[in-house]
């Protein structure tokens, strides 16, 4: 119980905060459960014009298969999307 509270306290953190930022979204599968908390929160956010900035290495087709289509949906109908182009610079060339 202990760790449901922290969560849903969490959530609320997430959903209220001036800006949210998550990075790295659709890195790798996720449960069922963790989409639907994650659409809730972006869909939260959107409704109330919160800001949030979301990054990925994927293109946002990939995060409709990863996350779920409602999430895709949800980003492309109510963020503007930006792509970088360049070299990562993590890598040693």
């Amino acid at each position: 119980q202990e760790a449901s509270s922290k969560f849903y306290k969490m959530k609320k953190q997430m959903i209220e905060t001036d800006l949210l930022v998550i990075d790295d979204i659709a890195l790798r599968s996720t449960t069922e459960a963790f989409a639907n908390e994650l659409y809730e929160i972006i869909d939260e956010r959107t409704t109330e014009e919160r800001a949030i900035i979301l990054t990925s290495n994927e293109p946002i087709e990939t995060v409709g298969k990863v996350m779920s289509e409602q999430i895709r949906s949800r980003i492309e109908g109510s963020c503007e999307l930006i792509a970088f182009e360049g070299k990562d610079h993590r890598k040693k060339y």
